[in-house]
């Protein structure tokens, strides 16, 4: 993601999150919101696999991105085991980057896509990754799908609320 994040085009410091949900400002008019389930980080048993490795996409977040343009959610690979914390404070976005490249799973809960409810979704990666039962959950809440594979990259831009898109090729 390109963006100009300040208005006087200062880049933004990035601090360690100190708690699930930490949030930090970069400018008066934008912040990130970094979420992440210390369960996970203070060794719970219940996220390893059923011989006993560490699955280490649980040790992933999720970043909310807001400003008075927009706001965007960044999925990572993080699984349904972070809507713990999410749940009840990430709220609406109107983009969001698909979880997990939108794989089929345990990503992109029916109760995290309610309450996201992004106009925008971004699938990264090959099709062939992005599951039908999860196409299928993301159409159902009415989001405009675009994969890499079919539109190559693809630009938002933000202004007073209004996004545009803008794509490196169209579907075949």
């Amino acid at each position: 993601m390109q963006a100009k994040t300040n208005e006087d085009g200062t880049k933004p410091v990035l601090n360690e999150a100190q708690q699930e949900i930490t949030e930090i400002e970069v400018s008066p008019s934008s912040s990130f919101t970094i979420y992440y389930n210390q369960a996970v980080y203070n060794g719970d048993s219940s996220f390893a696999t059923a011989d006993g490795k560490i699955d280490y996409n649980y040790y992933s977040f999720g970043v909310k991105y807001e400003s008075k343009h927009t706001s965007v959610y960044f999925g990572g690979d993080a699984p349904d085991a972070l809507d713990d914390v999410l749940l009840g404070q990430v709220g609406k976005c109107q983009i969001m980057a698909a979880p997990h490249h939108g794989t089929s799973g345990p990503y992109s809960s029916q109760a995290l896509l309610n309450e996201i409810k992004p106009e925008y979704t971004v699938v990264q990666g090959l099709n062939r990754n992005f599951g039908a039962d999860t196409k299928a959950r993301y159409e159902a809440i009415g989001t405009k799908i675009y994969t890499n594979e079919d539109y190559g990259t693809v630009i938002f831009t933000a202004k007073d609320g209004q996004i545009s898109v803008k794509t490196e090729k169209t579907p075949d």
